[in-house]
């Protein structure tokens, strides 16, 4: 949000926050020159399912966590499982900057 009130032009790009980018490191792609594809799919739909509501990503799910079961609040759970590809069409389309503080 600062660096869209603070760096002239940046209200013109697309901006995407993820948790999986350390603070304070940018990364600029040139969607343009982004390549992908996608595969077969993969459906299934279960009604009886054991659900955890953990959102800090535990390596394994810890038994803490609150958990429910689909049948029992009458929900129906469906996956899907996608084959994706991407790659650069060109080399150099990609960069970034560490240690930024706008």
């Amino acid at each position: 949000m600062r660096a869209q009130l603070l760096v002239a032009g940046a209200l013109a790009v697309t901006w995407i926050d993820s948790s999986a980018i350390p603070a304070g490191r940018v990364i600029a792609a040139d969607a343009a020159s982004l390549a992908y594809a996608f595969g077969g799919f993969e459906f299934s739909i279960v009604e009886s399912t054991i659900e955890v509501t953990e959102d800090t990503a535990p390596v394994p799910a810890v038994a803490a966590a609150q958990t429910f079961s689909s049948w029992q609040m009458a929900l129906i759970g469906c996956r899907c499982v996608a084959d994706v590809s991407w790659g650069l069409r060109a080399a150099g389309r990609v960069a970034f900057i560490n240690a930024v503080s706008w």
